[in-house]
């Protein structure tokens, strides 16, 4: 069954791109956009997810992303 999403592709694609851009701009390699990207969802984890909710979004989170790139 498909993920279905509150936040429509237009949105989702915009703010992807612009985040894309800001990467290219510093020249990030892979490396250096996955360090950057991982703090990021990092801190957004840390400071927007509070209690027993941070596990399980963290793990639905890495299983999705998992699926996706595989």
């Amino acid at each position: 069954m498909p993920q279905t999403s509150r936040f429509n592709n237009n949105e989702i694609e915009t703010i992807m791109n612009e985040i894309l851009v800001v990467l290219e701009n510093h020249n990030a390699d892979k490396d250096l956009s996955l360090i950057a990207l991982g703090n990021v969802l990092s801190h957004i984890f840390n400071h927007n997810v509070h209690g027993d909710h941070k596990r399980e979004l963290v793990e639905t989170f890495s299983n999705v992303l998992r699926k996706s790139v595989s």
